[in-house]
C-alpha cells in the first residue's frame, strides 16, 4: 500500500467516523423538545463544546495512526511480499526479506523455504533436460556448423518470406557497403532474422519463382524447383535456387533459397565464348581462302606454273595464318585457365599418394614412397601437378623407366621432392624441351606447359645425380607453408553462447501487421537500444556519440545482428561524460557524423517496437535530430523503466542497475551503448511474463500501463 492509499484509506475512515458522531447527535436532537434544544445548544457553545469535540478529534488522530501503523507494518509488507514472490518467477535465486513484523518474516521464511525446494527441484529438471538433450545438441551444432561453413548462401523462409535461418555466408552476400567509402558498412547487414527477404531481392522474382513452385507441387512434380538469377548487395550475379519446405501432410510451409555467386564464372564463360568465336571466324575465312585456292587449281588444271605457284602461295599464306590463330587462341586460353586457377593447402605426402594412384592406373607405372615426415604442408592444385608428374613420367617411361621413389624433405622454408630412379641414365636435355610442351598424353590432360604448372606454384625442378650409388633424380621445389591451424567444432549445450543464426519457431509466427497495438508482446519484434552523449541536455546542444542496439525476435535476442556504432559529435567532449562513458575524443577521430548513423539505425529498426530504459531521455535525442537527418522514427516505444514501476509499485528504485540486480540480471559493459542495451534486453525479457501476469498481453496494454505510472511524466 503506497502513501496515496494510505491516505485515502485515512480519509474515509474519518468521514465515516464523523458521520456515525453527526448521526447520533441529530438522533438526540430529534428527542428534545424547543426549550431543550435551546438550552443544549448554548450549553454546548459555552460549557461543554471542546468536551464535546475533543473526543471525536482525538478518535480520528488515533484511527490515522493506527491506519499508518498497520499499513507500514503489515499491509505495504505484506504487498512487497506479494511483488517479491512474483520476482521469483523470472529469478528463481531471488529471496524475501520483511523486517517490520514478526508475523510477517515467518511468512517471509515459509515462502524462502518454498523456494528453495522449488530452486533445487528446477536445478535437478535442468540437469536432466540437459543430459538428456546433450545429443540431440549435437547433432544440431554440426549441422548449423556445416551450413554456416558452406561456399554458398542458405536463406531459410517462412511463407510470409519472413528469414528463419540465414549461413554466413549469405550474410557476406547481402552485406551493406557503404556508399562514401565502398567499403564494408559499421552499421550491419540488410540481413536479419525476422526480417523479409522482399527487401534484400526484387519481389517479382521471388513472387514468380513461388508461383513456378506451387504449380510444380500441385502437379506432383518430384522435384518442385525453381531458379532464377539476381543481384547481391555488391553486384555480384547470383542464381538462387528456391526449393519449397513441405509439412508432414505436404502443405508448404516455407522455401529454401540457395545463392550461388556465379560473377566470375559469367565472366569466364563470356571470355572463353569470344575465344570461340574468334576462333571460328578465324578458322572459316582462313579455311574459305584455301578451299577458294584448291578448287581453282582443281578446276583449271591447264593453268601456268606462275599462276600455280600464287596459289600455292596463297594456300601456304592461309595455313600460316590458321597455325597462328590456333596458336594464339590456345595460348589465350591457357591464360584464361591459370586466372582462375585456385591452389588448396593438403599435405605433401597426400599428393605424393594420388600421383601414385594415378602413375598405377594410367601408366603402369610402380612409384614407392619413402619414409618422410608426416605434417608437411604445401599450397598447391593438386589436379594440374598431378598432371604434370604424369606427363614427366610417361616420357621416362619412354627411357625403359618403370620404377620410381619419391622421397620429401623440407628445409627451411621449401619442400624438396625427388622422383628417384636407378640404372639408368637421364638426358638432361630433354627437360628443357618438355618445360615448353603440353601436359598431354595421348591427347588427354590440359593445355598447359609444365613451365606454366611451375610458374603457378613458384616452383623449380632440375635433374640431379648421384654416381655412388647409380642414382638420377629429379628434384621439384616447393613453398613450404605453416602448418594450417585447425578450429575444432565446439558442441555448445548453451544457447546464449551460440551464434543465432537460425530460428526455426517463427515458422508458426503470423506476417507482418500494419497495426501492432492488439498483437501480442510475445509476436512482436523488438529493437533494445541505448546512446550515450556528451551531457544529459538534448536541447542546450549535447549530443549523440554512440549508439548501440540488439534485436529481439520471437522472444530471443540476436547476438550476432547488433547495431554498434561511434558517432563524431563535432563538438568537444566534457571531462565529466567522459568519465561515465569512457569514450575519449581519440575515439571519435574519423567516426562517421549522426546524418549517416541514424539513417542506418533507422533502417536496423525498421518494422519493430523500440525499447529502452528511460526512453524518453534518448527518443529526445533521436527527435532533435529529425530536421537535420531527414529521418522520423515513428516505430512504437517501450519503456523498461515504466514497466517496472508498473510491475513493482512497492519498489523504491528503479533505475537500470537496481532494475537488473532485482531480476536477476548480470551487468557487462555499463554505460556503453551496447552494454547497457544488452542489459535492457534481457531485462525485457524478464518483465514480459510479469506483465502478463498482471494481465498485460499486447503492445496497446503495455503502452497504457506505461502512462499509469509517476515516472511517465517526466519530460526531456
Amino acid at each position: 500500500m503506497n502513501l496515496k492509499q494510505r491516505f485515502i484509506l485515512t480519509i474515509r475512515l474519518a468521514v465515516l467516523a464523523l458521520a456515525l458522531i453527526i448521526f447520533f447527535a441529530i438522533l438526540i436532537y430529534a428527542q428534545m423538545q424547543p426549550p431543550d434544544e435551546y438550552e443544549l445548544i448554548v450549553t454546548f457553545v459555552h460549557k461543554h463544546f471542546w468536551i464535546v469535540v475533543l473526543p471525536p478529534a482525538g478518535l480520528l488522530l488515533l484511527l490515522g495512526w493506527a491506519v499508518h501503523w498497520f499499513g507500514d507494518r503489515y499491509l505495504v509488507p505484506l504487498n512487497k511480499i506479494t511483488e517479491d514472490t512474483g520476482i521469483l518467477v523470472v529469478n528463481p535465486s531471488h529471496r524475501i526479506t520483511v523486517p517490520q513484523s514478526e508475523t510477517l518474516q515467518r511468512l517471509a521464511a515459509s515462502i524462502n523455504a518454498t523456494a528453495d525446494h522449488f530452486d533445487e527441484l528446477r536445478q535437478n529438471i535442468e540437469q536432466n533436460i540437459e543430459k538428456a538433450n546433450e545429443a540431440l545438441a549435437e547433432e544440431k551444432n554440426i549441422l548449423l556448423t556445416l551450413i554456416a561453413k558452406l561456399n554458398e548462401g542458405i536463406l531459410v523462409c517462412n511463407r510470409d518470406c519472413n528469414i528463419l535461418l540465414y549461413n554466413e555466408r549469405a550474410g557476406q552476400i547481402f552485406m551493406r557497403t557503404d556508399t562514401q567509402s565502398g567499403s564494408e558498412s559499421q552499421f550491419g547487414s540488410m540481413i536479419g532474422l525476422g526480417r523479409s527477404l522482399l527487401g534484400i531481392i526484387d519481389p517479382r522474382l521471388v513472387q514468380h519463382a513461388l508461383d513456378e513452385v506451387m504449380h510444380r507441387i500441385s502437379r506432383e512434380n518430384s522435384a518442385p524447383v525453381s531458379q532464377f538469377v539476381t543481384t547481391g548487395s555488391s553486384n555480384q550475379l547470383l542464381r538462387v535456387q528456391l526449393a519449397p519446405i513441405l509439412d508432414n501432410q505436404k502443405n508448404f510451409d516455407g522455401f529454401l533459397l540457395v545463392l550461388y555467386d556465379i560473377t566470375q564464372k559469367v565472366k569466364r564463360d563470356s571470355q572463353r565464348d569470344m575465344l570461340l568465336q574468334v576462333l571460328s571466324e578465324g578458322i572459316r575465312a582462313s579455311v574459305a581462302g584455301i578451299r577458294a585456292a584448291i578448287e581453282t587449281v582443281i578446276d583449271y588444271p591447264s593453268m601456268s606454273a606462275a599462276e600455280r605457284e600464287n596459289f600455292q602461295k596463297t594456300i601456304h599464306s592461309e595455313s600460316l595464318m590458321l597455325s597462328t590463330l590456333i596458336n594464339k587462341t590456345t595460348s589465350d586460353f591457357s591464360e584464361h585457365f591459370k586466372a582462375h586457377w585456385p591452389l588448396e593447402q593438403m599435405l605433401c605426402p597426400d599428393l605424393l599418394a594420388a600421383i601414385q594412384r594415378a602413375a598405377t592406373e594410367r601408366l603402369n607405372i610402380n612409384i614407392s614412397l619413402e619414409s618422410c615426415e608426416e605434417s608437411i604442408w604445401i599450397n598447391v592444385d593438386s589436379y594440374s601437378l598431378t598432371q604434370a608428374y604424369l606427363f614427366i613420367l610417361h616420357e621416362l617411361k619412354q627411357l625403359e623407366i618403370t620404377d620410381f621413389s619419391f622421397r620429401i624433405e623440407r628445409k627451411n622454408q621449401f619442400v624438396y621432392v625427388d622422383l628417384a630412379w636407378q640404372s639408368k641414365k637421364f638426358p638432361r636435355e630433354a627437360m628443357q624441351e618438355w618445360k615448353s610442351q603440353f601436359l598431354l598424353i595421348d591427347n588427354e590432360g590440359i593445355m598447359l606447359t609444365l613451365q606454366e604448372v611451375l610458374d603457378r606454384h613458384d616452383a623449380e625442378i632440375w635433374s640431379k645425380s648421384d654416381p655412388e650409388n647409380n642414382e638420377f633424380y629429379l628434384r621439384l621445389l616447393l613453398p613450404a607453408i605453416p602448418e594450417p591451424v585447425s578450429k575444432p567444432v565446439q558442441i555448445m549445450p548453451d544457447a546464449e553462447s551460440r551464434p543465432e543464426y537460425y530460428d526455426f519457431d517463427l515458422f508458426n509466427r503470423p506476417g507482418q501487421m500494419s497495426e501492432l497495438d492488439d498483437v501480442p508482446l510475445s509476436e512482436l519484434s523488438f529493437t533494445v537500444f541505448d546512446t550515450e552523449t556528451t551531457g544529459l541536455n538534448p536541447s542546450d546542444g549535447d549530443e549523440i556519440i554512440s549508439v548501440g542496439a540488439i534485436r529481439i525476435v520471437n522472444g530471443r535476442m540476436l547476438r550476432r545482428e547488433v547495431f554498434d556504432q561511434l558517432v563524431d559529435p563535432r563538438r568537444t567532449l566534457s571531462r565529466e561524460s567522459i568519465k561515465v562513458h569512457g569514450i575519449s575524443p581519440e575515439m571519435l577521430v574519423n567516426q562517421p557524423t549522426i546524418d549517416r548513423v541514424l539513417p542506418a539505425f533507422h533502417d536496423y529498426a525498421k518494422k519493430t517496437v523500440l525499447v529502452a530504459h528511460n526512453a524518453a531521455f534518448d527518443m529526445r535525442f533521436l527527435q532533435i535530430k529529425e530536421e537535420n537527418t531527414g529521418v522520423k522514427f515513428v516505430n512504437p516505444v517501450l519503456d523498461t523503466l515504466l514497466l517496472s514501476a508498473f510491475v513493482h509499485p512497492n519498489q523504491d528504485k528503479h533505475s537500470l542497475d537496481e532494475v537488473a540486480k532485482r531480476l536477476g540480471v548480470t551487468i557487462i559493459g555499463r554505460h556503453t551503448a551496447l552494454g547497457d542495451s544488452l542489459v535492457t534486453a534481457e531485462v525485457f525479457l524478464k518483465l514480459l511474463p510479469l506483465l502478463a501476469k498482471k494481465g498485460v498481453r499486447t503492445l496497446r496494454e503495455a503502452r497504457e500501463a506505461s502512462q499509469k505510472t509517476f515516472y511517465a511524466r517526466l519530460k526531456y
